[in-house]
């Protein structure tokens, strides 16, 4: 409730904690992933939560969260920080999402309200990308192949270095997120992969271009539709090298937001 649907303090409290887990007492996660319930382990006894007592399962648990009336402003809150920036949106933009979230709890419908919303659209980049993000974007971008032993290892020991190995988060509420992912240490440990992944990958496109028009390729391949001057003026004198070229363009300001 506090993490993923009503967060800190929002109109509950211990009590609807504690019959809260009663209410998911029963179900297992199998060797293979998926979830059932064992009705035997079930507790089908009444319970009490947000004021109302009745025999709530896992479903109707989940339902009773989800109507309250702080969920769908917080679902929304935490949805925009995820997809638009760090900052939480504005207040009439906040009411646009929940309107489009709506009674039926719309997640299609309030991602593409945040995606369409002229706060969204007008706003310059301003997330950071993980390093999950990144690494992955790079590696996509670049056509690098990943099943040779020795990259898988790099590319582990690169995460590990960056402070984000899938499916090792610190904590249940996952990885932080914003400025925390950029350092001195950060940058250091993202260029030595990326020009390790420029050498692995697919650069054909940079390579067959005219020096003079370079820096517009590597935006084009990596997908930066324009760069700053400054940028520009930083990676110019890369040009005649195309895997620094991309090593140092997927570590700028353009290619580490979103």
């Amino acid at each position: 409730m506090e993490l993923f649907a009503l967060g800190h303090g929002n109109g509950y409290t211990e009590s609807d904690v504690r019959n809260g887990a009663r209410a998911l007492t029963g179900w297992v996660i199998g060797a293979g992933g998926a979830t059932s319930v064992l009705p035997k382990r079930h507790d089908a006894t009444a319970k009490t939560l947000f004021g109302r007592s009745a025999n709530f399962d896992a479903a109707g648990f989940c339902d009773a969260v989800l109507a309250q009336p702080k969920s769908a402003g917080y679902v929304a809150g935490r949805l925009w920080q995820q997809l638009a920036g760090d900052d939480p949106p504005s207040p009439p933009a906040l009411d646009r999402l929940v309107a489009a979230y709506g009674p039926g709890r719309d997640l299609r419908a309030l991602t593409r309200a945040i995606l369409t919303d002229p706060e969204f659209t007008g706003a310059q980049a301003s997330m950071v990308n993980t390093p999950i993000e990144w690494l992955i974007g790079v590696i996509r971008s670049l056509r690098v192949p990943v099943d040779d032993p020795k990259r898988l290892k790099m590319i582990d020991a690169t995460l590990r270095t960056l402070g984000q190995r899938p499916f090792y988060p610190p904590s249940v509420g996952g990885w932080p997120s914003g400025q925390v992912w950029l350092s001195t240490a950060s940058a250091g440990a993202r260029l030595r992969a990326a020009t390790e992944l420029a050498h692995a990958g697919d650069l054909s496109g940079i390579e067959n271009t005219p020096p003079t028009d370079r820096i517009d390729a590597v935006g084009y391949l990596i997908g930066v539709g324009a760069w700053s001057d400054r940028t520009a003026r930083a990676l110019q004198p890369l040009v005649g090298q195309p895997p620094r070229l991309v090593a140092a363009a997927v570590n700028t300001p353009e290619y580490l937001t979103s």
